[in-house]
């Protein structure tokens, strides 16, 4: 309202509380209209709004636009309708992978990507200082076992990546980032053979294992429990002989066993006591 000076009744918002013809009448009469991407998508199908008639288009949250989230749809609706086309697309959270970034700015049609950091001219005089400083927390004894297997399990996958060749390090842990980095070599070979086609279901059960391995550090055995039942789902849905035969092992029906046993005893990650003792000692100490 600052910036634009427009009318106040010409800047409205639109959700799914509305009825469908208060919303068509918005859509007819405001200037600016702020509304979910669900409730766009549907009037869009229903033809209660016709993309012709805008000019700009922003995305916020913009790395949502991937697979048949509503973003992709209505970015093509507007692509192909409006006469001059303009997107602006907003996110804090891009993605780290090249690719990931890449599929956004396909989805949505965007040419030109501006990339910020708190150390940015135009950003760094609204940055506050933050002190940092580090508390570790030990793992119980339970934990650290669950912990130690899903290690045991990666080591197993690793050495059969070893026996192709695409591992040589000796090293016994292998980053996430390292193995997608793996896995995208893999795909972007042209002529794969049967050893390759196997080191890719390898590679996706070692990068589904390192990520349970860093949520049970980080969140406990509460979140690992669901991300297991994700998978499950996920199995029973889209089938897949990788996935079917990582969830099969014996060592990870094991962490499984266990896991599940701890979730339903109510076990929380030890950080969760540490952060209430230190809330509790920050409200009760003296402001300097």
């Amino acid at each position: 309202k600052r910036i634009l000076k427009l009318p106040e009744d010409a800047i409205r918002t639109c959700t799914g509380e509305m009825s469908p013809e208060e919303r068509e009448g918005i859509w007819w009469m405001a200037k600016v209209i702020i509304a979910t991407p669900q409730v766009v998508r549907n009037d869009l199908i229903a033809r209660r709004v016709n993309a012709s008639d805008w000019v700009l288009l922003v995305f916020d949250e913009a790395h949502r636009a991937v697979g048949d989230y509503p973003y992709v749809f209505i970015a093509e609706e507007f692509l192909k309708q409006a006469k001059s086309p303009l997107i602006l697309g907003l996110t804090a959270s891009p993605g780290s992978q090249k690719g990931k970034v890449l599929e956004v700015c396909r989805a949505l049609n965007i040419k030109w990507v501006e990339a910020r950091t708190e150390r940015s001219p135009d950003v760094a005089p609204y940055v506050k200082k933050v002190k940092v400083e580090w508390v570790s927390v030990e793992l119980p004894l339970e934990m650290l076992r669950v912990k130690a297997k899903l290690e045991n399990v990666i080591e197993g996958l690793l050495s059969v990546l070893k026996e192709a060749g695409y591992v040589q390090t000796r090293k016994k842990r292998w980053t996430r980032k390292e193995l997608l980095e793996l896995q995208e070599l893999l795909l972007k070979k042209e002529e794969k053979s049967e050893k390759d086609y196997e080191c890719l279901a390898v590679v996706s059960g070692a990068i589904r294992l390192a990520h349970a391995h860093e949520i049970l550090e980080t969140q406990g055995v509460g979140a690992l429990n669901k991300y297991f039942e994700r998978m499950d789902e996920k199995a029973q849905i889209k089938g897949g002989r990788g996935l079917i035969s990582l969830l099969e092992d014996p060592l990870v029906v094991s962490v499984r066993r266990e896991v599940a046993a701890m979730s339903a005893q109510g076990v929380v990650h030890p950080k969760i006591s540490v952060l209430i003792n230190t809330i509790k000692e920050q409200l009760s100490s003296k402001p300097e």
